[in-house]
């Protein structure tokens, strides 16, 4: 006897988790910042709060946790850009392109007491070639308080991995907390899980460690695997990555880092 849906059993629902590959925290990281040598960038911010404004600022920094003056259209060189967003609407600032010799930095979003709207963050990369089309790729901000941060890199068949580690942490507002360095460590694995080589690196809170990763770890020229960064003692700093990988004819994409 064929059976009518009213008929079936009750079923609990099932929930699923909600995730995501954003952040709402009010203090949030873009860990690599491109200016110069055809670059271009772009950080979009909109507040998706019901009620309660966005205000703060987005600072700007070079490699060694500095303030960096960057060339924004409509507002010139400036080391920060201030937020103003209302609930339900979103912000663009665009860096002006510029052929100078490449400068990387990082930089951070940091909303103040009175407006902790919440604020979603992506910058967009772009870089133009002579008689290319432009390449672009993006990423979602960071968020603070990360342990570990994982990797996949493919440096075969003429691909390049750039990676980049942030100690993160405004040495501007905690001076304090940067005086001395951190110690790091550093997993590479094949894409099977086996340990190819594991040391302990040293690097300054607040700084951003840029490497062709084929070159400072010499052992994953031709390989396929992970590269793990881990802090070794506990609250020392925050970690935060971006790793790019790079086409022989120079397109790239961000790879997305797994982060603990």
């Amino acid at each position: 006897m064929a059976t009518s849906a009213s008929n079936l059993p009750a079923q609990t629902p099932r929930l699923s988790p909600r995730i995501g590959g954003l952040t709402t925290f009010y203090n949030q990281f873009i860990p690599l910042l491109t200016i110069g040598d055809g670059w271009s960038q772009k950080f979009v911010l909109q507040n998706v709060d019901g009620s309660a404004p966005a205000l703060g600022f987005i600072k700007f920094y070079d490699q060694t946790g500095a303030p960096l003056a960057v060339n924004i259209k409509g507002l010139g060189l400036t080391t920060a850009v201030p937020i103003s967003i209302v609930a339900g609407n979103s912000m663009v600032v665009e860096t002006v392109l510029s052929s100078a010799p490449l400068q990387i930095g990082w930089a951070s979003v940091a909303l103040s007491s009175g407006g902790t709207g919440d604020l979603f963050g992506q910058t967009l990369y772009r870089k133009q070639y002579p008689g290319l089309p432009d390449f672009m790729c993006s990423l979602p901000f960071g968020a603070e308080g990360f342990e570990k941060t994982t990797t996949y890199f493919d440096n075969t068949n003429g691909n390049i991995t750039g990676m980049g580690i942030l100690a993160a942490q405004s040495c501007d507002s905690s001076p304090y907390a940067c005086k001395s360095s951190v110690p790091l460590q550093v997993t590479v694995r094949d894409i099977s899980g086996t340990i190819i080589s594991q040391k302990t690196i040293s690097q300054m809170p607040g700084s951003l460690r840029w490497m062709n990763l084929a070159t400072d770890f010499p052992e994953t020229a031709g390989r396929v695997g992970t590269f793990e960064v881990a802090v070794v003692n506990a609250y020392s700093v925050t970690l935060n990555s971006v790793s790019i990988q790079f086409a022989g004819n120079g397109a790239f994409t961000m790879v997305a880092p797994f982060e603990s």
